[in-house]
């Protein structure tokens, strides 16, 4: 969703022709930005295996700024042919497609499994005391067990 509202703000503000609108939607279209980076970072960090967690990382990285790198190539090779705004615009309009392609192909799977009725197997599995697993390293969780409180 951050994608799809930094592509709008990026070609709202390619094809802007009021300073104080452009420089509104420059800062929308930043905000936005470091707001996708900031979760697909997370995002990477907290679904990469401990074991490689660093080189998953790294590649991460390497492949976000190689990428940037070559964008900028190719707007202004573009830009050269049919402007600068126009390839601006085109680009953010490329990234709001693809952006838009993959929420449509994996939106109905995310949906689906979250209204899904629970079967009687799975209510069982849950409220049974050998279903409760104990903590692995590779094990991610943001909130700590009772287990691994300290209490001051």
């Amino acid at each position: 969703m951050l994608a799809l509202l930094w592509s709008i703000a990026l070609a709202s503000f390619a094809l802007a022709t009021n300073y104080w609108l452009a420089l509104g939607l420059l800062f929308a279209a930043g905000f936005f930005e470091l707001a996708f980076n900031a979760m697909a970072q997370t995002l990477v960090q907290l679904q990469a295996p401990v074991d490689i967690r660093g080189r998953v990382i790294g590649l991460f990285n390497m492949a976000s700024l190689g990428l940037r790198a070559f964008s900028g190539v190719s707007v202004g090779l573009v830009g050269g042919l049919i402007g600068v705004h126009r390839s601006l615009a085109l680009s953010a309009l490329i990234v709001l497609a693809i952006a838009g392609l993959v929420l449509t192909i994996r939106a109905p799977s995310r949906i689906s499994r979250a209204f899904a009725r629970p079967t009687s197997e799975s209510r069982a599995s849950r409220f049974s005391p050998a279903s409760k697993s104990t903590s692995s390293p590779t094990a991610i969780s943001i909130f700590p067990t009772t287990s691994s409180r300290r209490w001051i």
